[in-house]
């Protein structure tokens, strides 16, 4: 989803630009524990590896892995049964005698996201964030098809270059799809090895669960995070990997909860109303909100409505007048055109964070005083974000035609007509949306649940909302839900107090995850969500 949802480029995902991608891609942004630059694979390169399909083999980790943690990583590649695909494995070993025998299966969100498992600092966020949680218990990572240091993952430089270059340029929303497509259809009529049949979460759900299988895992714990909670329910109604018996779910969590049937294009006029309504209640109720509202000045107090009223009077001052801030992109300066749309997507993006609702006020109150220092401070966020090499861009759409229904354009035009106040940046979107020429897949289905499963939900998520995980837990009236107040997107990595008590869960010593009041340190949030 996100939850991200995480990253990407400023691409254009399904032939939307700035807001079209920026908003999209967040919605399904990873909001995960780590993030890392994971070496891409050749853009080229047509096949997995030269080793037999549906093998398990082990393989050096990152170096400098080992220089503090001498013996707890177990590092390999699992080649998919089809023979198409490399995806890096790593398991990180609990070595004390309290071991507990059933691992843990980390879910990340994405769904173009990796696990953050390239190199040694990623590794060693996962030995922090494994030792905050209290895990006695191994710990599987896995990259999925085209994410992360999978084999192939395919990358267009075009794309990626076109993305840093659109912003130095002030461009109507739907002038800078028209070009975002046409650089679009160029990388894709370059890459024949490209198949977007190859990709969804079915199939990722049985390359999972082959993994278990030649791991010999019999039983596992599995914790999913915005899209990697769909993919967690897809993983325990997968079909049998081969002939061998599946490893049970034990106890799932899913944080964030994207169930089968949300999503996709066709709701996503519903979703941004009501992200930015959420995001409106959210903010007037958050102390660090309020008190930059006071900063700014602003005449009237602050409530949903003149909140509502602040953004979109900015968004027009800056379609009239837009603004000119200077960034860091890769360590160097960049000058980033400031409009109506992409305001609206550096919103949409702090909006999935409690500690960035406050610099989105401040923001407002620099467009309305043409001051560029807190404006360039949101913008920063945004685009470190976006321009991110974390997710896999044509993973991230073939994953999502796949899996989400793709609707009628009269149902599209009549959800858009439903909120007039967004018509701009909705319009022609239908048009530019890639999923009409890719394949869907089977539809996904809700299985049975878990013995045991735990729904976490933030109260003000903008983009996977507590809905969701209501109804879920509707069909599934055993499963324990918590909503956690004051947040957004993605409780564990927002919220200190509800990682800690993941063992608790997980061993039995705890039957629910309780709402707490400690939220990560703002650095640390932003390395965690």
């Amino acid at each position: 989803m996100a939850g991200v949802l995480a990253r990407g480029k400023i691409t254009i995902l399904v032939g939307l630009s700035l807001i079209g991608l920026s908003l999209a891609l967040w919605w399904f942004m990873l909001s995960s524990a780590n993030r890392s630059n994971t070496p891409s694979s050749s853009p080229n390169r047509l096949s997995a590896s030269a080793s037999p399909p549906a093998t398990w083999r082990q393989r050096p980790c990152p170096e400098g892995a080992f220089d503090s943690h001498p013996a707890d990583l177990t590092c390999g590649e699992w080649h998919t049964s089809d023979g198409r695909f490399t995806l890096p494995v790593v398991i990180l070993r609990y070595l004390q005698n309290d071991k507990q025998a059933t691992p843990l299966l980390y879910l990340q969100g994405g769904p173009g996201a990796g696990a953050g498992i390239g190199d040694k600092r990623s590794l060693q966020r996962w030995r922090d964030w494994r030792d905050f949680s209290g895990l006695r218990r191994d710990l599987i990572l896995v990259d999925r098809r085209g994410t992360g240091g999978s084999q192939p993952r395919q990358i267009c430089e075009a794309y990626e270059r076109f993305s840093r270059e659109v912003l130095g340029r002030n461009l109507e929303l739907q002038q800078e799809w028209r070009e975002a497509q046409q650089v679009l259809d160029t990388c894709l009529a370059a890459a024949p090895g490209f198949n977007p049949a190859d990709y969804g979460t079915l199939i990722s759900a049985a390359d999972i669960q082959q993994l278990g299988v030649a791991l010999g895992i019999a039983r596992w714990h599995v914790l999913g995070v915005s899209y990697g909670s769909r993919l967690a329910l897809a993983l325990a109604s997968a079909p049998k990997a081969g002939s061998e018996t599946r490893p049970a779910v034990a106890a799932m969590v899913l944080d964030s909860v994207y169930p089968p049937g949300e999503g996709g294009l066709i709701d996503w006029p519903d979703t941004l109303s009501r992200a930015l309504d959420g995001f409106y209640r959210a903010c007037v109720d958050d102390t660090d909100c309020v008190q930059a509202w006071r900063e700014q000045g602003f005449s009237a107090a602050i409530d949903p409505s003149q909140l509502q009223a602040k953004l979109f009077a900015s968004l027009a001052l800056l379609r009239r007048a837009p603004m000119r801030v200077d960034v860091q992109v890769a360590g160097l300066p960049r000058r980033v055109v400031v409009n109506d749309h992409r305001l609206l997507a550096a919103v949409f993006a702090a909006s999935y964070h409690r500690h960035r609702w406050s610099d989105v006020i401040r923001a407002l109150g620099a467009v309305e005083q043409r001051e560029r220092a807190p404006l360039a401070r949101l913008m920063q966020l945004f685009v470190s974000q976006a321009l991110s090499d974390s997710i896999t861009s044509f993973t991230f759409m073939a994953v999502d035609c796949r899996d989400n229904r793709l609707g009628r354009e009269q149902e599209f035009e009549a959800a858009v007509a439903r909120h007039p106040l967004l018509v701009p940046f909705l319009n022609g979107m239908w048009q530019g949306q890639i999923c009409q020429r890719w394949p869907q897949g089977a539809p996904l289905e809700l299985p049975a649940p878990p013995a045991r499963v735990a729904l976490l939900a933030g109260k003000f998520d903008p983009i996977t909302p507590v809905a969701w995980a209501r109804e879920l837990h509707r069909h599934w009236p055993a499963s324990k839900l918590t909503e956690f107040g004051g947040i957004g997107h993605h409780v564990l990595g927002s919220k200190s107090c509800a990682l800690a008590q993941l063992e608790e869960y997980l061993s039995g010593q705890r039957q629910r995850f309780e709402d707490c009041a400690e939220h990560w340190p703002a650095a640390l949030a932003r390395l965690s969500g």
